[in-house]
Order: C-alpha cells, then sequence, then structure tokens
C-alpha cells in the first residue's frame, strides 16, 4: 500500500498535468491565425492538429499508467 503522502503527490501531478495540456488549448484559440499564418498554413490545420495531441494524451493514459 502506498503512503497517503505519495498518493497525494500523484494525484496533484496527474492535475498539473491535465490542466497544462487543456490550458494549452485555450492558449492558442486567440492566437491561431497568427500561428497559422507563421506556419504557412491553415487555422483548420492548426485546430486539427491540437485536437490530434489532445486525443493522443488522452489515449495514452490507458497505456502509461502506474
Amino acid at each position: 500500500m502506498q503512503s497517503p503522502l505519495l498518493l497525494r503527490l500523484r494525484l496533484a501531478a496527474l492535475v498539473a498535468g491535465v490542466f497544462l495540456i487543456g490550458a494549452n488549448s485555450f492558449i492558442l484559440g486567440p492566437i491561431l491565425g497568427d500561428v497559422a499564418a507563421a506556419l504557412d498554413t491553415s487555422a483548420v490545420s492548426i485546430t486539427w492538429a491540437i485536437s490530434a495531441f489532445g486525443g493522443a494524451t488522452a489515449f495514452s493514459a490507458f497505456f502509461f499508467h502506474s
């Protein structure tokens, strides 16, 4: 059995990771046009990339947990 402190630290790391991944999408929203122009692509392509990143991150949680 794990100690309560270790469980709290793991929970804090999980919450921080979910927050950072979620915040990434919210931060890129307002500057999506600028990012697309800098990468010489469309905003739709950037949106698909953001969605793929979030989906892959969520999917990987099934395999890389302890």
